[in-house]
């Protein structure tokens, strides 16, 4: 009995031993970065130079921001950045090394190699020479810096809160932020299903699903400055001139598609209506302030800067200094609706051109967010008779079931959803067989793509349907260049042949017309016309018949 007792106890005494020894020992989240110059591409096809970064530990493709970090409160974040910017742009005195901050948590301990802290720790300074006078040292960077030319350092932070942090380059991060060294860090609490742990006056921090919404901008100015060596010269010598042209939500500004054809209506996703809601991670890498907004919802914003508020906060308009992080539960209402999220201060534009920047959508789940399947179209007749019959279907039924409300054709690929020429079809179910426009041979000349996209209820565009013309505008034998019903009782038609000039016979005729009605040319215009006086009401359509056969086009027309 004393030997099994003594052994117990001794069994006792090592646990509590190992327990001694491991108290404290926190666990390690290990990540590797690689930094490089690549190009961003804008949607009016400007090639913009930035620095991205890649996870060279999973898939080592260069993203632009940098990949979203995970770690857990009292976690070790260990981040090794890999450095293969060139070394250039030393007028800044930084010759492109880069480091790593995360505002709101502690500087990190700066190794190299692995586990070795270096032996200088702490800022980096340089002392400028202007006109051979040196100046006061100034800091080119908080910690140390990883050195250009594929240089490496490792970075250990200890994540000592829970919430959202943007990660960061510490060295002339005015400039090195703004090139694209930026990224979001999620830090869990001991429950991963809160963002932070709740407390009596601000309970409600349970999520069901969240989303990183990180804003940021481009200076395509200050970018080209960077790469060619002219910042901090007399061409740029500060971001005191900073003026971005193209505004980013997780890198991308909306309409983010060298092709505009593309359906760049993509929502980002989000939980269903009711339940915990969804956590959205608001991040501002900008260097001005933004205030996303949302339409005809409201949120709670219950942390910031990874601290839990005292008291949760129901607004419509999140307000992000530059640096600035959010985190707000959105719970969707029922019925399920996309949620549109603007930027209050209007920066809703890609270098001019609206709508862009600062405008994203939230797909809830269960909402219809795709636009109806548009029909390849086809053109009757197309023997160069103008105009010509544009005929499409568009159906909703599978991708969302919602009623198809319009539909238009395009000849200029810019032209903006909503802003393209009409369509006529029988609106108001899923499915619409009958789509329908009357086109000028002029707009379509021979092998000329044009498109057509139609619309359903809530609000979503298919992506445009090209077809390719084979009319020829040119050679048209019969054209009808003009209808127009004035004064509630005057037909004009003006229509154009291919015989010799005042030598045809055209004639007019509509629903319901007693006789043809001839035209009469005028050699002034170089064309036909008929003017029908006293009619009782508007024709649908006119059909002109001539040497050159026939054509039908509405009134009015174009």
């Amino acid at each position: 009995m004393r030997t099994h007792a003594l052994r117990k106890i001794g069994v006792v005494l090592l646990a509590a031993a190992f327990l001694a020894a491991t108290a404290g020992v926190a666990s390690s989240v290990t990540y590797t970065l690689r930094v490089a110059a690549d190009n961003a591409v804008m949607p009016d096809n400007a090639v913009i130079p930035v620095w991205k970064i890649a996870n060279a530990g999973t898939d080592n493709v260069l993203g632009f921001p940098g990949p979203t970090l995970v770690g857990t409160v009292g976690d070790d974040l260990v981040v090794t950045l890999i450095n293969e910017l060139p070394s250039d742009n030393t007028v800044i005195g930084t010759g492109n090394g880069i480091s790593l901050v995360i505002p709101g948590l502690g500087m990190p301990v700066v190794e190299n190699p692995p586990g070795t802290p270096l032996a200088q720790q702490g800022p980096v300074f340089v002392t400028p020479v202007v006109d051979n006078v040196s100046l006061p040292p100034r800091v080119v960077s908080f910690t140390q810096m990883t050195p250009a030319d594929n240089g490496t350092r490792t970075y250990r932070f200890t994540l000592s809160k829970s919430g959202t942090f943007l990660y960061q380059s510490g060295a002339d991060p005015s400039v090195q932020v703004q090139m694209g060294i930026y990224g979001a860090l999620i830090v869990r609490p001991a429950d991963p299903a809160q963002a932070y742990p709740p407390t009596a006056t601000n309970p409600n921090t349970t999520f069901d699903n969240e989303l990183v919404l990180l804003y940021s901008a481009i200076d395509p100015f200050l970018h080209n400055a960077v790469v060619d060596n002219t910042y901090g010269t007399d061409v740029l010598p500060t971001t005191f001139e900073y003026e971005p042209k193209y505004f980013l939500v997780n890198g991308k500004p909306y309409q983010n598609q060298v092709d505009p054809l593309v359906n760049h209506h993509d929502p980002l996703p989000i939980g269903p209506p009711g339940g915990n809601g969804t956590l959205l991670r608001f991040l501002n890498a900008d260097l001005n302030a933004h205030a996303p907004s949302f339409m005809n919802t409201y949120v709670s914003v219950i942390g910031e800067d990874g601290n839990l508020l005292p008291y949760p906060g129901r607004h419509h308009t999140v307000f992000l200094p530059p640096g600035k992080t959010k985190d707000v539960l959105l719970v969707p209402s029922a019925p399920a609706k996309k949620v549109p999220v603007v930027d209050r201060r209007l920066y809703v534009n890609n270098n001019g051109a609206y709508p862009g920047g600062y405008l994203t959508f939230l797909g809830v789940q269960g909402a219809d967010v795709t636009g109806p399947v548009t029909a390849p179209a086809s053109f009757d007749p197309s023997s160069g008779i103008s105009p010509v019959v544009l005929a499409a279907t568009a159906d909703d039924s599978a991708t969302g079931n919602s009623n198809v409300v319009a539909a238009e054709w395009i000849s200029d690929k810019t032209v903006r959803e909503g802003y393209g020429n009409p369509m006529t079809g029988t609106f108001g179910t899923a499915a619409v067989s009958d789509l329908a426009a009357y086109v000028p041979t002029s707009a379509i000349p021979a092998d000329n793509t044009i498109w057509i996209r139609s619309q359903d209820s809530e609000g979503n565009w298919s992506p445009p349907v090209p077809v390719t013309s084979a009319v020829v505008g040119a050679t048209t034998p019969l054209a009808i260049v003009s209808t127009d019903f004035v004064g509630g009782e005057r037909l004009i038609v003006r229509a154009t042949s291919g015989a010799a000039a005042g030598t045809d016979s055209m004639t007019v005729t509509w629903p319901g017309a007693s006789a043809p009605v001839p035209l009469v040319y005028r050699s002034g215009l170089d064309l036909y016309e008929a003017e029908v006086m006293r009619l009782p009401a508007k024709p649908d359509t006119v059909t002109v018949t001539g040497a050159g056969g026939s054509a039908t086009a509405p009134v009015p027309f174009p």
